[in-house]
């Protein structure tokens, strides 16, 4: 890939050496090792597959739990009535709870005997997944904690880590965004189907 960013390289800066014949100036395999050092590259993601995606706020896997007992009094609470997916005869509640900016939604219905967690975006540094990670971390912590590979030169956008497809096929994603390098928000997306 880096070979084909090199050959696109060359090819802009030849169509621009033609296109400035007023100014000639010669193409050297320095000035395009130049030119290709302060080109920065910059992915969308990174993705990888990592067991923490199955129960990223509490190794009991009750996170629902774990945001409840972090603070017991939110800011703010909403209840949506939904029709269920699969039943239209049954209501769904889903409940966002909030601790300002940070929220879960979560789902009821009589067919359940406990909430379900639904999704988790946190972005408060007083919530911290179960190995460490935390908001205001530094991305290359962050890599470093999940043994993955960091490379100094990218200004990286998000990871995502996924749980492995289980017997029914489901995976559990959690995202982590970055802001110059920075873990700015935690996103948490179970797979309920």
């Amino acid at each position: 890939m880096k070979k084909t960013i090199i050959l696109i390289a060359l090819i802009a800066l030849y169509s621009c050496h033609k296109a400035t014949e007023s100014n000639p100036q010669s193409i050297t395999k320095d000035s395009i090792t130049d030119a290709y050092k302060k080109v920065k590259l910059i992915p969308d993601s990174v993705s990888m597959v990592n067991s923490i995606a199955d129960a990223p706020f509490d190794k009991n896997n009750h996170n629902l739990n774990y945001f409840i007992k972090k603070f017991n009094e939110s800011t703010k609470c909403v209840n949506a009535l939904k029709t269920n997916n699969y039943d239209e005869s049954i209501i769904d509640t889903i409940t966002t709870v909030y601790w300002g900016k940070t929220y879960i939604k979560k789902l009821n219905n009589t067919l359940i005997d406990e909430s379900v967690l639904l999704e988790a975006h946190v972005v408060d540094d007083k919530f911290t997944l179960t190995n460490g990670v935390t908001v205001g971390q530094q991305a290359i912590n962050v890599f470093r904690t999940l043994k993955a590979k960091y490379n100094n030169d990218r200004d990286y956008k998000f990871l995502e880590l996924r749980s492995r497809d289980n017997e029914m096929g489901f995976i559990n994603h959690l995202k982590i965004n970055f802001k110059n390098n920075i873990v700015s928000e935690i996103i948490y997306l179970p797979s309920l189907d």
